[in-house]
């Protein structure tokens, strides 16, 4: 049985950190032996002695602020560990991806550190706008088998415009100073990020004395969603194969179902099958006098709920039975009108003699078997009318993801009832 959990889609992506890449770099600039500053006495042809040298302080200061976008470079930044030493194999994956104009930098070196064998850093000349595709694909990519990068960084050099002034703090004494910032900051920021948006920024600033010497900015780490583009067609697929019988119980919401209990109970029947019990997972509605009054007290207890006339929308904190117990301690006159779990069996056999030993009311019962989808080239398992034959041709909706104008695989199939 499909579903659109099972397509292998990234939705969302944990932004990888820009802090230990390029701030690394830049803060062992900043870790530089003391910086010597000559007065301004030259240097003479009689060997006149020359002025003591003056040694100023390094101070290293950092702050947060929101920022704008104003540009950036066509230029992708990569920095990572791992066991993967086939430096050619790294080349031409990368090569392959569209929108790679050139690789100008790929270093691999021993790494000393915990998370890999080697340590890469990549530069990769691409067009601006296609820093996000690029960015992207890099990271579904160098992350998966046989690469398994530890990335460190997917970063863009960047222009970003900030706020005047920014409040700093001293990286060692914590003392705190405000500093005038310049039009625009040299910035590193996500592939993914665009020019004109906003988003959040570590700032590092280094003082030599009382003079700003250097000053740069990271974008913090922020969840990433790609433009996922989703339509439906209906499309006729062909059956390849039945292999299971199914059926659906709608159970009521305090039915104590253990699904490997279940399954013992139907085995000893004679009846092989693979039961799965699906509660509510998220959200439920409850009807209820004084809503306002129920939702203040449950958001007093930690549970997110949000009241409307006559009721209550209750978001499942933890497990549903936890969530439960909280609502009957604040009210146990509640009632829940909507709320039901789902039962389903796949087997090898037909499950109605066996109806009686599963809790509650049998909803549907459907076929399982592989389909051809032959405008997408898949083959997918999913649900079947009673009653469909092998190498029948039937009508099916056909979803389809692109991301990037790719189309994602596999595809999802319901088949029309």
């Amino acid at each position: 049985m499909v579903s659109k959990n099972v397509l292998s889609v990234i939705l969302l992506v944990t932004a990888f950190g820009l802090v230990l890449g390029p701030v690394s770099y830049f803060l062992q600039e900043l870790n530089k032996s003391q910086v010597t500053v000559e007065n301004n006495t030259q240097s003479t042809y009689n060997n006149e002695p020359q002025q003591p040298q003056t040694i100023q302080p390094i101070y290293e200061y950092y702050g947060e602020s929101r920022g704008v976008v104003k540009s950036k470079e066509g230029l992708i930044i990569i920095n990572a560990e791992t066991d993967f030493g086939d430096e050619q194999q790294v080349n031409e994956t990368i090569r392959g991806i569209d929108g790679v104009k050139n690789i100008t930098l790929l270093n691999k070196s021993d790494n000393p550190g915990e998370n890999g064998l080697y340590s890469y850093k990549i530069h990769l000349a691409v067009s601006p706008e296609d820093t996000e595709k690029v960015g992207y694909y890099l990271m579904t990519k160098l992350t998966e088998e046989p690469f398994k990068f530890n990335l460190d960084s997917v970063s863009v050099p960047a222009k970003v415009s900030f706020p005047p002034q920014l409040n700093v703090t001293e990286k060692n004494s914590g003392r705190q100073r405000v500093i005038n910032l310049q039009k625009e900051v040299d910035s590193y920021i996500f592939s993914y990020t665009h020019v004109n948006q906003t988003s959040n920024f570590v700032i590092y600033v280094r003082f030599i004395g009382d003079d700003m010497n250097a000053i740069m900015a990271f974008e913090k780490s922020r969840i990433y969603m790609p433009p996922v583009n989703t339509s439906t067609i209906v499309e006729n697929v062909t059956v390849l194969n039945i292999t299971d019988y199914g059926a659906e119980f709608s159970t009521d919401y305090d039915t104590k179902v253990n699904s490997t209990e279940l399954e013992r109970a139907l085995s000893q029947n004679g009846f092989n099958a693979s039961v799965s019990f699906y509660p509510p997972k998220d959200t439920f509605q409850v009807k209820v006098n004084g809503s306002l009054q129920l939702v203040e007290k449950l958001n007093e207890s930690g549970i997110k709920a949000q009241a409307f006339p006559g009721g209550a929308m209750i978001w499942v904190n933890g497990s549903l039975e936890k969530t439960m117990e909280a609502i009957r301690s604040v009210d146990p006159t509640i009632e829940y009108p909507n709320l039901t779990g789902l039962i389903t069996i796949i087997s090898k056999q037909p499950s109605d003699q066996f109806a009686d030993l599963i809790p509650g009311n049998l909803t549907k019962r459907f076929l399982t078997g592989y389909v051809f989808v032959p405008g997408y080239n898949d083959t997918i398992k999913t649900k079947l009318p009673l009653g469909t034959m092998e190498n029948e041709h039937v009508p099916a909706n056909v979803t389809i993801q692109t991301i990037f104008g790719d189309v994602q695989h596999p595809v999802l199939v319901d088949v029309v009832y």
